[in-house]
């Protein structure tokens, strides 16, 4: 019974820490997007704040939830009408 709590336990940690990895603070993910893609961190800040868009404030930081950035994209490309398929 104590191996199987271990390995529960074992799993519940890997979750957490595959949250931790998908995280970036907004300054990051700033830097990420402007080396990446041609957007300004005027702009990456002010899509932080917009409702639906995937990030939190935690204290007086924003954080972005990267891996959800991309369906973010294709939902908005959708609603817009601007989806390529």
């Amino acid at each position: 019974m104590i191996r199987q709590d271990m390995i529960l336990c074992r799993r519940k940690e890997s979750k957490k820490m595959e949250h931790i990895q998908n995280l970036m603070s907004v300054q990051e993910f700033a830097e990420q997007m402007t080396k990446n893609v041609s957007i300004g961190k005027n702009k990456i800040y002010a899509l932080v704040k917009e409702p639906g868009f995937p990030s939190f404030k935690m204290g007086s930081r924003y954080y972005v939830l990267v891996d959800k950035v991309n369906e973010w994209l294709e939902k908005r490309a959708l609603e817009s009408g601007d989806g390529h398929e």
